[in-house]
C-alpha cells in the first residue's frame, strides 16, 4: 500500500505530444498566468518519459530517418528553463525507461545505457534513482507456480538532497495482490 487518498487523485491522460504534457504539467505547478507556485499538488508523477513524443516526430510527410533523438532532451531542457523555481513544495517523479545503444569508437562496438531524454532530467533533478528488477517471487500453490512480485533493488545515481549518499543501495521485495 503507498498510502495514496485515491479520492483525491488526478489523471491526465494522453494528451497528443510532449508539449502537450508539459503545457498541463504547467498549469498542475503553477497559478494560471503567474510565476508563483499554486500549491495545488504536492506530488505529480509523469509516467513515462521515453512515451513522450515531441510533436515534430508526428509531422505529416516525415520520414523516421529524419527523426533526431536529441529533440526529446532539448525540449525538456527548455521546460526546466521555463519552470524554473516556481514548483514550491511539489515533487515531480519522472519514471524514465534507459535504453542500451551501441556505439563503434576505434573499430570497437561499446554498450552504453542511456535514456532517451539525455541528460536532460539527471541535470535539473536533485535526486535519481535507479530502480532494477533483480528476480521474480514465485510461490507455489495446488501444484502451481504464481508469480507473487519481484525482488528489486534501488541505487541512489544522484542524490543533492543527502550528500555522501550517491551509490547507496537497498533491496526489496514488491508483491503483487491477486484478489
Amino acid at each position: 500500500k503507498l498510502g495514496l487518498d485515491l479520492s483525491r487523485l488526478v489523471v491526465q491522460d494522453n494528451p497528443m505530444t510532449m508539449e502537450d504534457n508539459l503545457e498541463i504539467l504547467k498549469r498542475f505547478v503553477r497559478l494560471p498566468g503567474s510565476l508563483y507556485p499554486s500549491n495545488l499538488f504536492s506530488c505529480i508523477i509523469v509516467d513515462s518519459v521515453a512515451g513522450l513524443c515531441p510533436a515534430s516526430e508526428l509531422e505529416e510527410g516525415k520520414d523516421l530517418g529524419s527523426i533526431r533523438g536529441s529533440e526529446q532532451a532539448k525540449t525538456l531542457s527548455a521546460f526546466f528553463r521555463q519552470l524554473g523555481q516556481s514548483l514550491g513544495e511539489a515533487v515531480i517523479f519522472w519514471i524514465n525507461q534507459v535504453r542500451v545503444t551501441q556505439t563503434l569508437v576505434g573499430g570497437r562496438t561499446i554498450a552504453r545505457e542511456e535514456p532517451p531524454s539525455g541528460k536532460a532530467i539527471h541535470h535539473a533533478s536533485i535526486a535519481e534513482f535507479r530502480l532494477t528488477r533483480e528476480s521474480d517471487i514465485i510461490e507455489e500453490e495446488r501444484g502451481l507456480k504464481i508469480q507473487r512480485g519481484w525482488r528489486v533493488s534501488l541505487k541512489a545515481e544522484k542524490n543533492n538532497s543527502w550528500r555522501g549518499h550517491k551509490g547507496d543501495r537497498a533491496s526489496f521485495d514488491i508483491i503483487t495482490e491477486n484478489d
